[in-house]
């Protein structure tokens, strides 16, 4: 339903700007429907179900439509923003955060692998916190996704209003870049305070070293050592992977 009334959008001359958007404040989107994805598997055993075919293909053609977009496409990525709801928002050319944004890519609780784009955008974040947080699940704020350039801009979650406000009244026939990265800068220095502390930029360092081995299996082992550590965010992260199913 997205994908089809994005590319109408995409053709429509009267459309100027897209922005993307959660209901309610809990989440932007806390990722697919894989309890359903589970029954229809144990249903259909030794092949692949064809909701799962269908369901993978309309999503990857979504995300592969978002990232090529046309026209000036805003996420509004509140709440939680974790799996498929990641891969939403990373193709979007203006991705904004909030001081309730927590971003992960959950795969490892499940068994399956960080997907929806997450081999490309965990790949070029800065060291080996990708391999990081593929495999932990760990959460990621605000901060943290500026810091990694996960997200472009951070607003108040009151500041929603005010951002549509703005968007209805640019002159989009003239300068409409301009003025659109002007309401965003302006939008965002009233934010400015309201920005959480640094996550995991601040640990890169130490996660660089740990993960510094020969292959998958060590990198594993080398994280789930960490169960007991000193360090309450490393030790939560531990455990998830621990638990999870690699």
């Amino acid at each position: 339903a997205l994908d089809a009334r994005l590319k109408a959008w995409a053709e429509d001359p009267t459309i100027a700007c897209v922005m993307l958007r959660g209901n309610g404040p809990k989440a932007f989107c806390a990722g697919g429907d894989v309890v359903q994805l589970v029954q229809q598997c144990r249903e259909h055993p030794g092949e692949v179900p064809p909701l799962a075919r269908r369901f993978f293909a309309d999503e990857y053609r979504l995300d592969h439509r978002i990232h090529s977009y046309p026209k000036p496409f805003i996420c509004w990525a509140h709440g939680h923003v974790l799996g498929g709801g990641m891969g939403l928002m990373q193709g979007a050319g203006i991705r904004i955060v909030t001081p309730s944004s927590r971003l992960g890519m959950p795969e490892i609780n499940i068994g399956l692998y960080p997907d929806v784009g997450g081999s490309w955008f965990l790949a070029r974040l800065p060291g080996r916190l990708g391999l990081f947080l593929g495999l932990t699940a760990a959460s990621i704020n605000a901060r943290d996704a500026l810091d990694l350039n996960l997200a472009d801009r951070f607003l108040r979650d009151d500041q929603q209003d005010a951002l549509l406000e703005g968007l209805v009244q640019l002159n989009w026939r003239e300068q409409a870049d301009l003025q659109l990265h002007s309401l965003l800068r302006a939008l965002e220095n009233e934010a400015r305070g309201e920005l959480p502390a640094a996550q995991w930029l601040p640990r890169r360092e130490r996660i660089d070293e740990l993960l510094d081995v020969a292959d998958l299996p060590a990198a594993v082992q080398a994280i789930s050592a960490l169960q007991q550590d000193d360090d309450a965010l490393l030790a939560r992260a531990a455990k998830t992977l621990a638990h999870g199913c690699p």
